[in-house]
């Protein structure tokens, strides 16, 4: 068998196991297993040509028109393999009188097609794919309708029939089919899965009669496992009495015995998912199983190939590629002693071309213990199969996890990880100049990273944050939102430190799914995941650092250790919860086992392989003391070097003191369950304010409606902090605010003016992420030109306008800050802080949690005495002077102005409802027309938006540009009674309300008072600055939106997850349903789909599909569609059914695309 394998491909290619075995050995075996059959194979070629012989009269022309048929339907080898095939079963049918041929696996048909016409048989089809079985048909029925013809051709006869010849033709073969003859020939398609021989009977018995007669199996090219299906049908039929079948694939056939890492991971992960693994095909045969024999995934694969493919240098490259379908060393090395791999065949593919870089990271909280040789171990395979290693210190991390580390302990924590991680490395042969170690705060607090997390806050939703950290993070009644953010920033590790593959225990799967999700939504690609089995502590739970008695610390003693080992569970045959058991095959054999195996027992017998130990185990052979005893005497053994490094240094010692002290600060009692933020405080401490210039709130709050009193304190210098967040262009209602700030930097106030970029960015994405410094820096511009404009250049000194997104978003201080708020804030508590501002919806995202969190900041960096903010933002108010005294730093009271009504005067005026709102730099035309729709009811003072712009705007507007007195002149025709003169606003007000002012005459002075104000402010702003202002909020450019959409970029595409809440049938048209879908928005979206004719409405009604959302509405018979359920079809078109979201998801989901 060697001397088939030409230039050494042999010991290239072949399992080490089978090198060095002996020809004879091999030959011995073989005989010994397969002798039975080489009987009965050699006697079937016996009578095959006997037949063959005593058929030698056979007519040459249905020789010449079979070659005919073959040619003319198939390429070369195809005709080759099926001509040859049909001749042999058709042979072997006549001479065994089978009188049906069974093909199952039939795929295109091009077999029983050919027994059918050229050799008059009556074959069965049978094949699982719908499509195959339509296009055997379609097929058959074609070559059919032409076989007449093929047959003249193949005679040397190709006159043309005339119309009488052809009908007589065509009469002939009709009586033919349907003639009185049971033989008579005929070939039926269908579609099933066979389950058992037994059901194989009935499907022939329904299909071609019960006549009790025998049939015969055949099969061409059966694909892996179906070789082994039809040998168990034919052992198992009665009735059938001819097998005849080609195999192929033998790399999909699936073993028994096979001990392949790639399978083993595989069969894992089906039982992991209640998948029910497939009967193996192999071996079937007693004298096999008995002996437990394994050919192996190398030696199928090789079996798939021609030699002379493998010998071609050629095809070397080519030849490779099917045989890197199955795991190589370095593979399985990877893979060993993995639970669960994500990502397989981008493994496979990815150490087909390079080395694969992997990271391993802990969080730095408590002390590390046994349990970290799993992992260690698992780095030491990485380094042996060449794999780049990574190992993070995850410092950041470890605070986010309900604050295990605290703050003021964190790089003490950090370096002894750091020490005790690279002991154990140590201690098990592992090379440290070939490990890179990282610690996240390293990179994780720059601004790209930064920018990042913002980024995916915004992509990943409350609920899919928290599910993703329900196995890692500590869970609470009421959680941090820094348990959230934790999986965030885990799943950015991967990107920012350039590796293919994370790896990680089974316990932070849903860490990596979340990656999986959402970095592709940030155009990163997927990475690997590898997971590892957590090891069961020693009490039979999961082994934890914050359980003592569940684990063995790594400075132990030796005494201790063995003490705590022998106390363990390890119940007699149990492998169950069994941390022992778990230690030996995760730890002991991969770190200790060596070449010569472990001694374990009285007996000291050796163990090469962990399997040998767990069924000695649970047949008794193997005692707890036994395994006890062993696992005592290795942990003691590996952990000797770590030990011996502390004692022998009074540096480490003390380094050990000090990060974990006996009393350590105490963390925050928060927890996440000790209710609001005000239950967490001693009291609210203020910012001091100059009692000279408190009583310009006392003007301030007459001129602008507000009813706030601020609690502060005299003694400094004040500062004011107002916040516009460019989520579209400035309206009206933006105009409120700057005015009053600039009032009361006109009375010796210092004001600042922030621009905050990034929570426009974060409510919702309303600031896309590119157009954030072009938006700031404009907005920043034109600001500072009103207050210069406005006050002149003296009292504009006081004023400072900043850029969120240049001085804080991405502020190392800011950011740390971030952080340490995100760890002390519940989740409920941030909800509740933006909800007057923040429409979250059912699914709101995580940056809404942010978006309160930057506020509160913004203050305290900004560092303001009081903020100026909307009515509306109340709650924010209060939950940002309680945030700041949780991180030690001064309240910053809020003084409240009124807001500015839209023109229907039932809400504030907002952009969102772009119809009730006025832009400040609104065209002239545009504005008279929005004027003119303002609600204005006569009398009606409570719901009047004119009045409330004249009160808010106007005479706020006119007394900060220099206009001495409030004198109101109302402009009227002399007709009417001519001008009308108002010494105050509230004298213009009972005017209005006792009727003598026509609203007509009011709306006409607010119009021309807004166009005047306008004017100014275009004039203050001036041409090229308004000019950049309107393109850094215009909507895309139609032509280069035009020209992106020519470039193919999937991830243009806005697939979300929805549900269909109802659906009916088009009223117009009976072949559409009209749904009603859930898409994580504000209200469902009407969909309009064709799949009348494809599924009844019960199988789509509430369940979860796929949607493209961002297509332009179309109407469809009348009812207009916003969106587009995708779908897949099969190739004939027969079948269509919806694409299924992954399992978990949620309505509003986005599905990105690697």
């Amino acid at each position: 068998p060697i001397d088939i394998f030409p230039n050494g491909q042999f010991n290239k290619l072949a399992a080490p196991v089978w090198r060095h075995t002996s020809l004879d050995t091999l030959a011995r075996d073989c005989a010994a297993c397969c002798l039975d059959c080489l009987r009965v194979a050699a006697q079937s070629f016996a009578e095959l040509e006997q037949h063959q012989q005593a058929s030698s009269s056979t007519d040459e022309a249905s020789a010449s028109s079979t070659s005919a048929f073959i040619s003319h339907a198939m390429g070369i080898k195809k005709s080759h393999e099926v001509e040859q095939m049909s001749i042999i079963c058709d042979r072997l049918a006549r001479s065994r009188g089978v009188d049906l041929l069974v093909d199952v696996g039939s795929g295109k048909g091009y077999l029983g097609a050919c027994l059918y016409l050229a050799h008059g048989q009556r074959v069965l089809e049978i094949d699982a794919k719908p499509g195959n079985t339509a296009g055997a048909i379609k097929r058959r029925d074609n070559l059919e309708e032409k076989w007449r013809f093929l047959q003249r051709r193949a005679e040397g006869n190709v006159k043309r029939l005339t119309p009488e010849e052809y009908r007589a033709e065509q009469e002939v073969s009709a009586s033919t089919a349907t003639g009185d003859d049971e033989a008579a020939s005929f070939c039926a398609s269908i579609s099933a899965v066979v389950r058992d021989a037994q059901h194989l009977a009935d499907i022939v018995a329904e299909k071609c009669g019960a006549k009790g007669g025998p049939f015969g199996l055949i099969g061409l090219h059966t694909c892996g496992q179906l070789a082994c299906t039809l040998l168990q049908f034919y052992d198992q039929s009665p009735n059938c009495g001819l097998l005849v079948n080609v195999g192929c694939c033998y790399n999909l056939l699936t073993e028994a015995f096979c001990t392949s890492p790639c399978e083993q991971l595989q069969r894992q992960q089906e039982a992991a998912q209640s998948i029910e693994p497939p009967a193996p095909g192999f071996p079937l045969s007693a004298r096999l199983q008995a002996r437990r024999f394994c050919i192996g995934r190398n030696a199928r694969i090789l079996a798939s190939q021609s030699p002379e493919r493998l010998a071609d240098s050629e095809d070397q490259r080519q030849m490779h590629r099917p045989i890197q379908h199955n795991m190589t060393q370095k593979q399985q090395l990877i893979i060993r002693n993995l639970q669960e791999v994500v990502g397989l065949d981008r493994l496979k593919a990815k150490t087909a071309k390079h080395e694969l870089s992997v990271y391993w990271g802990t969080a730095t909280t408590g002390r590390p213990h046994v349990a970290y040789f799993v992992p260690m171990s698992k780095l030491a395979d990485y380094l042996l199969a060449g794999c780049h290693v990574t190992v993070l210190f995850a410092d950041l991390h470890a605070y986010l996890d309900n604050m295990k580390a605290p703050w003021s302990l964190l790089n003490k924590r950090t370096n002894y990880y750091e020490t005790v991680i690279k002991g154990m490395l140590k201690s098990i042969g592992v090379p440290l100049d070939r490990l890179k170690f990282v610690r996240g705060t390293d990179f994780e607090l720059g601004k790209e990273y930064t920018r990042d997390v913002y980024r995916i806050a915004a992509e990943v939703t409350v609920h899919d944050a928290k599910k993703a950290g329900a196995e890692v993070v500590k869970q609470v009644a009421s959680p941090l939102i820094s348990g959230l953010l934790y999986p965030c920033l885990q799943a950015l590790d991967e990107q920012y430190l350039g590796v293919d593959a994370q790896f990680g225990g089974v316990d932070q799967r849903k860490i990596f799914m979340l990656a999986e999700k959402y970095l592709v939504n940030l155009g990163y690609s997927k990475r690997i995941h590898l997971m590892n089995p957590m090891i069961p502590g020693l009490t039979g739970g999961k082994m934890s650092a914050s359980e003592a008695d569940s684990k063995i610390d790594l400075l132990d003693s030796a005494e201790s250790v063995s003490a705590k080992v022998a106390g363990a569970q390890c119940s007699p045959g149990a492998a169950e919860g069994n941390g022992v058991l778990s230690f030996l095959q995760y730890v002991v054999f991969p770190l200790l086992g060596g070449t010569d195996g472990l001694a374990i027992g009285s007996s000291k017998k050796r163990y090469a392989e962990f399997q040998q130990v767990s069924e000695d185990f649970a047949s008794g052979s193997l005692t707890a003391e036994d395994l006890k005893g062993c696992v005592a005497d290795s942990l003691n053994r590996l952990l000797g070097p770590v030990r011996k490094e502390f004692e022998e240094s009074s540096e480490l010692q003390q380094l050990l003191v000090d990060a974990y002290p006996k009393d350590q600060p105490a963390k925050s009692s928060s927890g996440g369950d000790a209710g609001d933020v005000a239950d967490r405080l001693p009291g609210i401490q203020l910012a001091t304010i100059d009692a000279k210039l408190i009583e310009s709130l006392s003007r301030f709050a007459t001129q602008f409606g507000s009813q706030d009193s601020v609690p502060v304190k005299s003694g400094s210098s004040p500062r004011l902090l107002w916040t516009i967040r460019p989520c579209g262009p400035m309206h009206l209602g933006h105009l409120v605010p700057l005015l009053g700030a600039l009032s009361m930097a006109k009375a010796g106030w210092r004001v600042t003016l922030l621009v905050s970029e990034m929570q426009a960015f974060l409510d919702r994405k309303r600031a896309p992420i590119d157009s954030l410094e072009v938006r700031g820096s404009t907005v920043k511009d034109v600001l500072s030109r009103l207050a210069t404009g406005l006050l002149g250049d003296t009292a504009a000194a006081a004023v400072t306008v900043t850029s969120g997104l240049e001085e804080l978003s991405y502020n190392k201080d800011y950011v740390l800050d971030m952080y340490r708020l995100v760890s002390l804030v519940t989740v409920d508590e941030a909800m509740q802080a933006g909800s007057g501002v923040l429409s979250h919806g059912e699914h709101p995202p995580l940056s809404h949690l942010l978006w309160p969190c930057l506020s509160a900041l913004d203050a305290h960096h900004c560092r303001a005495s009081v903020r100026l903010c909307g009515q509306d933002e109340s709650s924010l108010s209060e939950f940002s002077s309680l945030a700041l005294n949780c991180l030690g730093y001064p309240a910053t009271p809020s003084f409240a102005h009124a807001q500015l009504p839209g023109l229907t005067g039932q809400s504030s005026m907002s952009l969102s409802d772009p119809d009730s709102a006025i832009l400040a730099l609104e065209s002239a035309a545009s504005l008279k027309k929005k004027v003119k729709k303002m609600f204005c009811e006569p009398g009606n003072v409570d719901r009047c938006p004119p009045l409330d712009c004249l009160r808010l705007l106007l005479l706020p507007f006119k007394r900060l540009s220099g206009s001495e007195g409030d004198s109101i002149r109302v402009s009227r025709s002399a007709e009417l009674g001519g001008d009308l003169v108002f010494a105050s606003f509230d004298e213009l007000k009972s005017a209005f309300v006792d009727k003598s002012l026509h609203p007509g005459d009011l709306k006409a002075h607010v119009e021309s008072g807004l166009l005047e104000m306008q004017n100014r402010l275009r004039e203050l702003i001036g041409p090229e600055l308004t000019k950049k202002l309107d393109g850094a909020f215009a909507a895309p450019d139609k032509k280069s939106a035009g020209a992106a959409a020519d470039e193919l970029n999937p991830h243009r595409l806005d697939i979300r997850v929805g549900r269909i809440l109802d659906v009916s049938v088009h009223p117009d048209a009976d072949q559409l349903y009209v749904e009603s879908v859930d898409l994580g928005e504000d209200r469902p979206r009407t969909v309009v789909s064709g799949l009348v004719k494809y599924l009844p409405a019960d199988q789509l009604r509430n369940q979860l599909f796929l949607f493209l959302c961002n297509l332009k509405p179309a109407k469809m018979r009348g009812i207009e569609s916003s969106a587009m359920l995708l779908c897949a079809s099969a190739t004939d078109g027969a079948t269509v059914e919806p694409l299924n979201p992954p399992e978990g998801s949620n309505p509003g989901d986005r599905v990105g695309f690697e």
